[in-house]
Order: C-alpha cells, then sequence, then structure tokens
C-alpha cells in the first residue's frame, strides 16, 4: 500500500510559498521516520521551489495538468496559510474533491458553517503540535472515506449558493 499522502496546491505567490515553506521546514520534519506518511506541494511556479523544499518524505512539482489527478492522488490537504484575503477558493475544491482537510482558522475564513458542522474531516489548527496530531489522527483513519463532498454540495456549490442569493434577493419567496 502506498503511504497517506498530504497534499498542498496552489500558485507560487506569497502566501503559498509561505504555507509551503512551512510544511516543508515544520510539519514534514516532523515525519521523517515514519514512511508511511508522504507530502507533496504543487502549483504553477512551485517547480522552481524544489531545490529549497524538497525532501525524503516531501515531493515539490510545478503546473498540474489535472486538478482531479492530484486530488485523486492526496489523502489529505494541508493549507497552513497566515496571509493573504478573501474565501481560499482551495478549501472548496479540495471539499468539491471530498478531501479532508487540516487548515489554519485563516485558511478556513468563510467556512463557518463547515466547521460547525463538527465534522472531523475538516481540522483547524493554530500550532505545529496541532498539525502533527491532525496528521497523524487523519493517517490513523485514512481508510474512513472523506464526507467534506457533502458539506460541498450543502454550502458551497453553484446549487447552495443559488439558493443563499434567493434567500438573500427575494426574502419572500423562500
Amino acid at each position: 500500500h502506498r503511504p497517506c499522502r498530504g497534499g498542498f496546491i496552489g500558485t507560487a505567490f506569497f502566501a503559498n510559498t509561505q504555507a509551503a515553506e512551512y510544511i516543508a521546514q515544520k510539519i514534514a520534519p516532523m515525519f521523517t521516520n515514519d514512511n508511511d506518511i508522504e507530502f507533496v506541494i504543487a502549483g504553477n511556479g512551485f517547480e522552481g521551489y524544489a531545490g529549497k523544499l524538497d525532501k525524503e518524505n516531501l515531493k515539490t512539482s510545478g503546473y498540474v495538468e489535472s486538478l482531479a489527478d492530484f486530488y485523486k492522488h492526496v489523502d489529505v490537504i494541508l493549507s497552513p496559510i497566515s496571509t493573504g484575503a478573501g474565501m481560499k477558493v482551495k478549501i472548496a475544491e479540495a471539499l468539491k474533491y471530498n478531501k479532508k482537510v487540516i487548515a489554519s482558522p485563516f485558511t478556513l475564513i468563510g467556512y463557518e458553517q463547515a466547521l460547525d458542522s463538527n465534522n472531523d474531516d475538516i481540522v483547524s489548527c493554530n500550532s505545529l503540535e496541532e498539525y502533527v496530531a491532525a496528521v497523524k489522527k487523519i493517517k490513523g483513519a485514512r481508510l474512513v472515506p472523506s464526507s467534506t463532498r457533502r458539506l460541498f454540495e450543502q454550502y458551497y456549490s453553484d446549487s447552495a449558493c443559488a439558493e443563499y442569493f434567493k434567500k438573500i434577493f427575494h426574502p419572500s419567496q423562500s
């Protein structure tokens, strides 16, 4: 069987490179002696960071031809982003692909409904210790199917957004 795989995907701009460095310099080293977990970082521009980020248990690559293939080959999405603005589309994308998510509270801004659903498949982490514990927990439960696709459809899909906007703009019709 293949190791449990934690993935990060995004274009190589400041907020994402900072998050990737956190994974490479802090999280991945905590699993150096665990052959059952590995990490992948991918996204346009990240090919230039392989020399700086790659480790025995972490591989970096650039542009991804198929998002579906990327998501198919990871068990959990890591997103320790701490700067930037707006809702992180990569979280909605991870939920759409039914992936478990381990992320910073900053990354999860706008996803309060998913967090409030008491779903163990989305974990908010404030410290390295919390990230390590969350990775270990998801690694141990990786054969338990994710339920995040249901949250995506309920709260963040096109049809969910259309319903939400109907309630806002036509309150008498809902």
